[in-house]
């Protein structure tokens, strides 16, 4: 992060593909799993990147994706507990530019409708001509697998990024049962990947969320020299974090 201008220097850059751009959506179906904090970090980190971003946030009563980033990139709402609202999604993404990374952040306990949908949504995708990239968010507890295991034919597994969020566990090894699941050796041996990412300290935190900053553009914050070398820390531990599924999914080089 530079201190001047609060903006993130990305250490990689974006792979140069043909247009479209692939469609992130971030999962989890729970309520409280971290998929808005996923989806605010895919915005930087995609926009640092160079990337021209178009949100989704499906999260009807706590959008944060549109709260924190509608100043800096196009924002869409959409309310997916009836096929109507899937269907304004699907049209969105049509009408989306070619050459725009599309993120989705899904809401909480949308499951169902995610397995009623799937195989529309997979369908309106193919004739976009744009991949899906799946992106599960799961705490340490047994729902997150078994919600898992209902969709996980949403994208092709090496298209499937489950992300260990340290909000619940201080590193991977808190996440027992994820780790012992038959699920998670049948995902990663077809080519899933997964991933761990900490914590931001309380501080920085606190203080991007009560200005509700986007975490590329940090310049309207007065943040204290240790607040800003705890967030350069953990930036680089969600560059690290990311990088390997973003080279294996063509985003990066």
């Amino acid at each position: 992060m530079s201190a001047k201008t609060g903006s993130i220097c990305p250490e990689f850059p974006p792979l140069a593909t043909s247009p479209p751009l692939p469609i992130i959506v971030v999962n989890g179906d729970k309520g409280g799993i971290g998929k808005s904090l996923i989806a605010r970090i895919l915005a930087a980190f995609l926009r640092s990147a160079g990337y021209l971003v178009v949100g989704f946030d499906c999260d009807a009563r706590n959008a944060h994706l549109d709260r924190y980033y509608r100043s800096v990139m196009p924002v869409t709402r959409a309310y997916l507990r009836h096929t109507d609202g899937w269907g304004l999604l699907l049209d969105g993404w049509e009408n989306s530019p070619s050459n725009a990374a599309l993120l989705v952040d899904m809401p909480g306990n949308v499951g169902d409708a995610l397995e009623r949908e799937m195989h529309r949504v997979n369908r309106a995708v193919a004739k976009l001509n744009r991949d899906i990239l799946h992106v599960w968010v799961i705490d340490e507890e047994e729902d997150g697998i078994t919600l898992l295991n209902r969709v996980k034919d949403f994208a092709p597994p090496e298209k499937t990024l489950i992300v260990m969020n340290g909000r619940f566990g201080d590193s991977p090894r808190s996440f027992v049962l994820w780790h012992e699941s038959e699920l998670r050796e049948e995902m990663l041996a077809a080519g899933a990947s997964e991933t761990f990412i900490p914590a931001l300290q309380i501080r920085p935190r606190t203080k991007i969320a009560r200005a509700r900053c986007p975490f590329d553009d940090l310049s309207m914050l007065t943040l204290s020299v240790s607040e800003q070398v705890d967030f350069e820390l953990w930036w680089d531990d969600i560059i690290r974090a990311f990088r390997p599924f973003c080279v294996q999914s063509g985003l990066v080089q």
